[in-house]
């Protein structure tokens, strides 16, 4: 979904995020850097006024009795102590860039999580991605929308070996050529199959996977730009989702 980071009723800019259910519970995943207006490696405001985000509003796609519709909800990103309300890796906190925000809204209606939105998944497909594999952010480049509120699909190609934890943090490398307004973004591998397949009524001819959550390009430190991204796997979604709380006095 695209979101909107606000300091009380003032955006401070856009992002990228999706839902995730887990244990019956909803969560809003997006980066570390997009709850907490931080640069997670110096913890300094990342706005050019040091404004820093205390709520979010969420434009999601989802559901009703009449088809589809948008919702617009606001959330709080921390509460009267300045304790964040989202939660971060119960280890390695900041150093991955994956936050997740519990949503307790029953008014919400029928969302449409990360699992839902993707295609039906072969059980029997034992396919892992490699390197040079084709993989897509679906992202909001400079907040672009589509009917205001679904993603742009950017692709992207596997750039280092997905199996391997760059930097001692579960991340892998893409070559792509992103921009502003993506981070947060869920990115899947989405491939047309050799043979459908049939379950819960209906036939599935491409074959989906969520894959990890998109954080940003890398920066280059020459005139040349490296088109470079990272992917944080989803396998450290269990370590976010039972994590800590992040207290903006730290």
């Amino acid at each position: 979904m695209f979101i909107e980071l606000l300091y009380d009723d003032i955006s401070l800019g856009s992002g990228s995020a999706f839902y995730l259910k887990n244990n019956n519970r909803l969560y809003l995943i997006s980066n570390w850097h997009n709850y907490s207006g931080r640069n997670p490696k110096t913890r300094k405001p990342i706005h050019k006024e040091c404004a820093i985000p205390n709520k979010v509003k969420v434009y999601s796609y989802n559901e009703t009795d009449q088809g589809f519709a948008i919702e617009e909800k606001v959330y709080d990103l921390l509460d009267n102590n300045e304790i964040s309300t989202w939660y971060e890796h119960c280890e390695l906190g900041s150093k991955v860039d994956v936050a997740a925000l519990p949503i307790n809204d029953e008014d919400l209606g029928d969302v449409i999580d990360i699992e839902r939105a993707i295609e039906l998944v072969d059980p029997y497909d034992s396919e892992t991605i490699k390197i040079s594999d084709s993989l897509f952010i679906l992202g909001y480049p400079f907040g672009l929308r589509v009917n205001d509120s679904l993603p742009i699909w950017k692709s992207a190609t596997v750039a280092s070996e997905p199996e391997i934890d760059c930097g001692s943090v579960p991340m892998f490398y893409i070559d792509t050529a992103t921009k502003a307004g993506m981070s947060g973004a869920p990115v899947i591998m989405y491939r047309k199959r050799a043979i459908p397949i049939f379950g819960d009524g209906k036939s599935s001819v491409y074959h989906a996977e969520f894959i990890g959550i998109y954080s940003g390009r890398v920066i280059p430190r020459d005139l040349i730009e490296v088109q470079l991204g990272k992917v944080w796997k989803k396998s450290c979604l269990p370590s976010v989702l039972n994590g800590s709380k992040y207290s903006y006095f730290a």
